[in-house]
């Protein structure tokens, strides 16, 4: 069976890295692993790798209040500074220490 829906998702996500993580997303939601924060972190990382996907990124991260891990922050705050948003990243940071 070579369908995307059958490739497991965490090494899907890592793959696809940006180009198709609107495609990757759509899959972790019609199999109903959207919520879960592993899956949510590499939907992350995959939007934050292209600059238009910050605005995605930062809506599933908002999403995940509560169940944010290192790899959540480190994600968004990585995404913002290659993206040339600095201040927007360092904001985030400031607010780790605030959590």
């Amino acid at each position: 069976m070579n369908t995307l829906e059958s490739i497991p998702g965490p090494p899907l996500l890592t793959v696809c890295r940006g180009g198709g993580a609107a495609l990757i997303h759509a899959v972790a939601v019609m199999r109903g692993v959207d919520h879960m924060p592993y899956v949510v972190n590499a939907l992350i990382d995959a939007y934050v790798s292209h600059g238009d996907g910050l605005v995605d990124a930062r809506r599933l991260f908002e999403a995940l209040e509560g169940r944010r891990t290192a790899a959540s922050w480190t994600s968004m705050i990585a995404g913002y500074v290659r993206w040339g948003q600095e201040n927007t990243g360092l904001q985030l940071f400031q607010n780790i220490i605030q959590v």
